[in-house]
């Protein structure tokens, strides 16, 4: 199997390392990630699954109820650095699914309705990384359309603001019905340039404007 007796201190050499065959344990750590949980320096518990003679296999990844066809983007968080256990990882991306499709709708309702195209390439300009929701032009400055209940500033919001007062454009929030309050910082940014808040009702089809007044936040 590749190992070594070293008869002086009775331990076992694997080429990288030595391990205490009294204890389990090898005497520097292996990269278990995660799965290896508090011992972190464990041989393989299961010889007849698993072997590793050189003591460099990494432990399988821990999936919980994921399911398999999100296997990857669980890696892709934990390979970010994400600590989260899978099962509580899966429900809060389940929650962000559904809040990402909800928000989807609500946008391509209002574009619908304001006779914008929809789908690829509608959104040509990228600011920051970040689409605006709305053509950045003229006619509709920087818009951008949240159907969030509690709307604050935000990297994306603050990377619109500054582009559209770099261009000489008015920075605009469209809001939906469910939206309660919008904060002074996020507000202050909309009122510096000229920019305007208006709610959109879908079950109507009516764009109306909001009065953020002069200063300070907004709520219902």
């Amino acid at each position: 199997m590749g190992q070594w007796r070293d008869e002086e201190s009775g331990l076992w050499y694997n080429l990288h390392r030595y391990m205490d065959s009294r204890t389990g344990q090898y005497l520097s750590q292996d990269p278990l990630k995660l799965g290896g949980g508090l011992n972190t320096q464990s041989y393989v518990n299961n010889p007849v699954g698993v072997c590793d003679p050189c003591g460099l296999l990494g432990c399988p990844t821990d999936f919980g109820s994921i399911p398999e066809e999100h296997h990857w983007r669980y890696e892709r968080y934990l390979k970010g650095g994400g600590t989260l256990e899978p099962d509580t990882w899966y429900a809060k991306a389940q929650t962000a699914w559904q809040n990402n499709a909800a928000g989807n709708g609500f946008e391509q309702s209002v574009r619908n309705d304001l006779g914008l195209p929809v789908g690829a390439g509608s959104k040509p300009v990228s600011i920051n990384g970040h689409v605006p929701d709305l053509p950045v032009n003229s006619q509709y400055g920087v818009t951008d359309i949240k159907n969030v209940t509690y709307l604050t500033s935000s990297p994306q919001l603050e990377a619109f603001s500054a582009y559209a007062k770099a261009n000489d454009m008015p920075f605009n929030l469209i809001i939906s019905p469910k939206t309660q309050s919008i904060s002074g910082p996020l507000l202050d940014s909309v009122r510096a340039i000229g920019g305007s808040v208006s709610v959109y009702d879908p079950s109507a089809k009516v764009l109306s404007p909001v009065d953020i007044g002069s200063q300070g936040a907004w709520s219902k």
